[in-house]
């Protein structure tokens, strides 16, 4: 559960600063 917990979050990270850079 903790891994998918990361992921989740590593993959938000990543989504946010896409929308932010463009």
């Amino acid at each position: 559960m903790t891994h998918i917990l990361l992921i989740h979050k590593v993959g938000l990270s990543t989504i946010v600063k896409e929308v932010r850079g463009s």
